[in-house]
């Protein structure tokens, strides 16, 4: 595509368009191909130039089309090449994917009509640009200051909903009240231009937009009256947009920003999705069903709980005190400017996953649960105590890792294993009878007796595999506490604690117990395993 062809393009639509007695607008993204030098002879067309760096966010195609479409070619060419494979010679092997332009181009045709009109309708929905399905339209109630309008709609709109009240407060804020029909499932927010996104809790049916600005939204609602969406009308603005939601409990939340900060006060109940391409979330209290928070280039940080049936957070840095769910997972990038430390004060979880390329240094204070850490190239990773399962595998070349353990279960699903380039540092509780296999350039076992000897092998002169069994000691009490981790106990404190709507009695049951009429036979016998590839492992035995 070039400036010649687009505009040759538009000459032939415009005068389409003109013959039918029709004018259209025509968004197109932002590349220079799609700039012309004159649009004033483009009488019927009105061009729009999509924001910057909003492709996957509003084109249909980036949602998943051309992904659905990739997938589809390389499937096929793989089992052209899988075909091939007990026919190919020495020296041919890299001719395997090499094929004919006619052939690719066959291969293209049947890939485009391979891509099943669901995935088009999803990823119109999921660009929010349209309503997919063609006999369901959402009935538009005008801007923020056209109120008359806006009523005047709402009223002839079946009933579904209506705008009740509209106002200009001493603080500046255009508000506008909405009442909530009883089919209401969710509210939607979308902006592209930058948000400083308020959210509130309401302890009225009613919701609440209001904004630094008029005429910066338009409200539109499904005929069904399950969704209520406020699309950013602005667009590409520079100044950033003050916004004010309140929501009435339980209500679903879906919030799509490509720049700002999203701030949550107090507790907001309902499942959520708060997804921002550049800026940080900021929660007290959350409580939902499904939570899902997403900042692309950004951080989040919960002071107080995210409880949920499935929890996921995704940012560069991520702060939680507590979380609880019966799966969680959690992502950490990378920031290319300065390592960034996240932290987790308790994990109540039936799994919880972390996948970090942050360099950084990642602390969990106590586990309950299972617990399985991927990363690559972090500083330090310390998890405090852990009541259940713990998998840590670090493949960068000095990390370091400190565990304690203060009960083990594992099963088929969840191990304990921890892998890293660093120093290792575990302990383990002294009541805790538990087999260790330990390989580092040097094996330490302070203050552990073991039933025998440690079975000591120097493979090479700084590398040394060490296996046995400790010998628990039940005269020992447990005490609370870690390095200063405050753990909770998880005999008393799981029950009252996790017996909510999300976590059902089964659910409870099915995280470890903290059991200390231990059984001897050795069938019951947890393991650890430690591998510390260019340090040293230490194990103590300790509170």
């Amino acid at each position: 595509m070039n400036n010649a062809i687009f505009a040759t393009y538009l000459r032939w639509l415009n005068t389409r368009m003109a013959a039918e007695d029709r004018k259209i607008l025509l968004l197109v993204d932002n590349a220079p191909a799609h700039k012309v030098d004159d649009e004033s002879e483009f009488t019927n067309v009105k061009l729009g130039m999509l924001p910057k760096n909003t492709t996957a966010y509003l084109q249909p195609q980036d949602a998943g089309i051309i992904a659905s479409f990739k997938a589809k070619v390389k499937q096929l060419q793989l089992k052209n090449a899988l075909s091939q494979i007990d026919s190919v010679m020495a020296g041919r092997q890299d001719m395997l994917y090499e094929v004919p332009v006619v052939e690719a181009m066959r291969w293209a045709r049947e890939a485009w009509r391979s891509v099943a009109q669901s995935t088009v309708v999803n990823c119109w929905e999921r660009t929010g640009i349209l309503d997919c399905d063609h006999e369901i339209r959402f009935n538009m109630l005008g801007r923020f200051g056209d109120v008359g309008r806006a009523i005047r709609l709402a009223r002839t709109g079946c009933g579904r909903w209506s705008a009740s009240c509209m106002s200009t407060a001493a603080d500046g804020l255009h508000r506008v009240a909405m009442d909530r029909p009883a089919t209401l499932k969710e509210f939607q927010l979308k902006g592209t231009r930058p948000f400083d996104l308020h959210i509130y809790a309401s302890l009225s049916a009613d919701i609440e937009l209001a904004s630094s600005e008029a005429d910066a939204f338009q409200i539109v609602t499904h005929p069904n009256g399950s969704a209520i969406r406020a699309l950013d009308s602005v667009g590409n603005a520079s100044t950033p947009l003050h916004v004010e939601l309140r929501l009435p409990s339980q209500l679903d939340l879906n919030v799509s920003l490509v720049h700002g900060n999203a701030t949550l006060y107090e507790k907001i109940e309902g499942s959520m999705a708060i997804a921002l391409n550049r800026g940080n979330i900021l929660a007290d209290k959350l409580r939902g069903k499904n939570l899902r928070l997403v900042s692309n280039d950004g951080t989040i940080s919960i002071n107080t709980l995210a409880e949920g049936e499935t929890v996921t957070l995704s940012a560069k840095q991520v702060d939680c005190k507590r979380l609880m769910a019966k799966r969680a997972e959690i992502t950490l990038a990378k920031n290319a400017t300065e390592p960034l430390d996240s932290s987790f004060g308790a994990l109540y979880t039936n799994l919880a996953t972390i996948q970090s390329a942050a360099c950084g240094k990642l602390t969990v204070g106590n586990v309950h649960g299972s617990l399985d850490i991927r990363s690559d190239g972090a500083a330090e990773i310390h998890v405090g105590s852990v009541n259940g399962s713990l998998f840590v595998e670090d493949t960068g070349d000095s990390c370091n890792v400190d565990v304690h353990f203060d009960a083990v279960q594992s099963n088929e699903d969840s191990s304990n294993r921890v892998v890293c380039g660093g120093d290792v540092h575990v302990s383990v509780a002294p009541s805790l009878p538990v087999a260790v296999e330990l390989h580092g350039s040097e094996v330490q076992t302070n203050g552990c007796v073991f039933d025998g000897e440690l079975e000591i092998d120097q493979l090479d002169d700084d590398y040394v595999i060490a296996t046995g069994q400790l010998q628990p000691r039940h005269d020992e009490p447990r005490h609370g506490g870690f390095s200063g981790s405050g753990k909770i106990n998880l005999d008393g404190a799981k029950a009252s604690a996790m017996s909510t709507s999300f976590f059902t009695t089964s659910a409870v049951a099915d995280l470890p117990q903290a059991d200390h009429n231990h059984n001897d036979s050795p069938n019951d016998v947890e393991s650890i395993f430690v591998h510390a590839v260019n340090g040293k492992v230490l194990v103590a035995c300790t509170c």
